[in-house]
């Protein structure tokens, strides 16, 4: 069992590389320029590579290459636990659904960040009165960012990748005083509110008395 890199190369076409086996299943298309790469980790058994051309378009020559790599020293295996702001996170994620709660303040905004080498990072956010927040490529490159203005309560912050990839990632949570133009929080019958969205989502929460 290990963390596997496997690459397909080409000079001649747009190289498609996919893994199957043991209730794995991934694919990827461009890792690197018209390259593929699957970063995964895999335990002891037999799997199938299928190397293949963008819409099954293949002529000319490519190299392909399986080769095991040692994980960062300090690394472990992504578990659930508690996401402290102000602190980088550095897990490795193997496919399997993982949990960091983290507490919020009121009147103060959160931002995530999720960013990997190995996979396209996607993150979620799950919390008080049923608040989903989801985003995939909001940071550099293909990693992932959420920044919202929440109310206060205890949240759940879930690391996925969105191309079925594993590997290596970062997470980090900072909490940071509200702008004055900031939006969120409660909002009344027949106020108007002038706000800015500074590169996510607001939650507001309505009470409505009368049908």
């Amino acid at each position: 069992a290990g963390l596997y890199e496997i690459r397909m190369a080409s000079t001649d076409f747009d190289t498609v590389l996919s893994l199957h086996g043991d209730g794995v299943d991934a694919s990827n298309d461009d890792a690197n320029g018209s390259d593929s790469m699957i970063t995964h980790y895999l335990q002891p058994g037999q799997y199938q590579l299928r190397a293949d051309g963008f819409m099954e378009k293949m002529g000319g020559q490519y190299t392909l290459e399986v080769r095991r790599r040692a994980l960062p020293e300090g690394v472990a295996l992504a578990a659930d636990g508690e996401l402290e702001p102000g602190t980088q996170l550095r897990a490795l994620y193997v496919g399997q659904p993982v949990s960091y709660r983290i507490s919020v303040p009121g009147g103060q905004m959160l931002r995530v960040d999720m960013a990997s080498n190995d996979f396209d990072s996607l993150l979620q956010l799950n919390g008080e009165g049923g608040l989903e927040l989801t985003d995939d490529d909001s940071g550099d490159r293909l990693n992932a960012r959420l920044m919202s203005m929440l109310p206060a309560g205890q949240y759940r912050i879930q690391p996925k990748a969105a191309d079925q990839g594993t590997g290596v990632f970062t997470l980090k949570a900072e909490l940071m005083d509200a702008p004055a133009d900031a939006g969120g929080g409660r909002l009344q019958p027949g106020q108007t509110r002038s706000a800015r969205l500074y590169g996510g989502a607001d939650s507001y929460q309505v009470q409505i008395e009368r049908a």
